[in-house]
């Protein structure tokens, strides 16, 4: 049975009607740039961290040679008397009974704080990088389609994505089930292990922020996201061979 333990950080706000933004580890990491472009930029303040087995059993070492173990880490900012809740981390479970109980926590944890709609990021794999990445969108509740209407995003059932894998799909599905509505954001991107989206991620955090109805400067967005580029390289470098290999086509 998957255990996972939390650790807070700071008291956990008090927030009305949040919006759970995930961004884990995928096809060209641009849920990962998106979700810690973010962070970043609006000064989101981490509040929470999962640990669990489903993890590596391994440990990353930093810089000053102290260990920092796999886990996930929720961030809360009040943007324009919006609350947002970011989910970072560095990794993602790969079996089906591990995935189905990270988000089944992760709900549980969402039923707690009062959030009401939760929003995943992942890429669309491709054999070749596309010229002009398209967004498209997949929902959990058809009444969330007019409400996306106003953004240029692609709803063309399953002609491009049949399946999701990992968290970005399962979320919406484990939320749907408690109630939760929800959508995913899925980028045209290139499959490959070494592809870092930046570009990619760009075109996702453009309709995000419309959406959200949140102001965003992105005049020195490709230069603060490369910011990232690095530090993914190298945990990708490190998690490699830990987990199952990405198969072809699309995963969260």
């Amino acid at each position: 049975m998957t255990k996972f333990i939390t650790k807070e950080l700071a008291v956990i706000p008090k927030m009305v009607n949040p919006v759970l933004i995930e961004g884990l580890p995928g096809i060209g990491n641009v849920a990962r740039l998106c979700v810690d472009y973010l962070v970043d930029k609006l000064k989101a303040k981490k509040f929470l961290e999962l640990f669990s087995d489903s993890f590596p059993n391994s440990v990353m070492i930093n810089d000053d040679s102290l260990i920092k173990m796999f886990n996930l880490e929720f961030f809360h900012v009040k943007v324009e008397g919006r609350d947002l809740i970011f989910l970072a981390g560095d990794v993602q479970p790969t079996s089906d009974a591990e995935s189905y109980a990270l988000c089944q926590e992760v709900v549980a944890l969402l039923k707690e704080w009062g959030v009401k709609e939760v929003v995943t990021i992942g890429g669309i794999g491709l054999p070749e990088a596309p010229d002009k990445a398209r967004v498209h969108a997949v929902v959990n509740d058809l009444v969330l389609k007019d409400s996306l209407k106003g953004l240029k995003v692609i709803f063309d059932g399953s002609e491009t994505v049949k399946i999701i894998l990992g968290v970005t799909g399962l979320l919406l599905g484990v939320a749907g089930l408690n109630g939760l509505k929800g959508f995913s954001l899925l980028v045209e991107t290139l499959n490959d292990p070494q592809h870092v989206g930046i570009k990619e991620s760009r075109e996702v955090l453009k309709l995000l922020v419309e959406y959200l109805g949140i102001s965003l400067d992105f005049a020195e967005l490709n230069e603060e996201i490369k910011s990232f580029e690095q530090e993914i390289k190298e945990e990708s470098r490190i998690t490699r061979g830990l987990d199952k290999p990405l198969t072809q086509g699309y995963i969260g």
